[in-house]
């Protein structure tokens, strides 16, 4: 009897600490915007300058964080990409970055550390902010960040398919993070 209620002690323990910690470890890795929040429109300061469109923006690109980083990352990659723009399949790509040092915890416009920059969907190597058509409503700018098991991505201005290909297989976890914008 004292052995059965040994085994249902263990195995309860076994289970509230499974409960416990897979989840929570799997939903711990978490990217959050510097000026803005989840959903919430990005700052002005964000937007792309493309006179031709009409966007005069000082295109500094967006400061992000993260945490709760999965065991075994060696490094990161991030993407945005404005879905709203339905003229292009997968919509627009604003942003590529990738081989982010695993020692890392924030991109923006100054970063102490080297990393490599794609080609976003203009042809551009690097961040270009949003221009939605102007009086649109409200575009969606999804930001991925990928917890990556290798520690250099090969290839130099990777695009979104390009990096994506690249990853498959090394992505550990992935945290994300929507924001808004439309034009005055």
């Amino acid at each position: 009897m004292r052995s059965r209620s040994i085994l249902v002690s263990l195995l309860i323990a076994t289970i509230t600490v499974g409960a416990t910690l897979v989840p929570s470890r799997a939903a711990t890795f978490r990217l959050q915007g510097a000026d803005f929040r989840a959903g919430a429109p990005l700052p002005v300061v964000h937007e792309g300058n493309v006179p031709s469109m009409g966007c005069h923006g000082k295109d500094v690109a967006l400061t992000l964080h993260w945490s709760g980083v999965p065991v075994g990352t060696r490094s990161f990659a991030l993407t945005m990409v404005d879905p709203d723009v339905t003229q292009i399949s997968g919509g627009f790509v604003h942003w590529v970055a990738y081989n982010i040092p695993a020692e890392a915890r924030t991109i923006g416009p100054k970063v102490p550390y080297k990393y490599s920059m794609g080609t976003m969907g203009a042809g551009v190597i690097g961040y270009f902010g949003p221009c939605p058509p102007l009086h649109a409503a409200a575009h969606h700018y999804h930001l991925t960040l990928y917890a990556v098991s290798v520690a250099h991505v090969p290839g130099k201005h990777l695009t979104r398919a390009k990096l994506e290909a690249a990853l498959a297989g090394h992505v550990l976890g992935t945290a994300r993070l929507v924001g808004t914008f439309r034009r005055p």
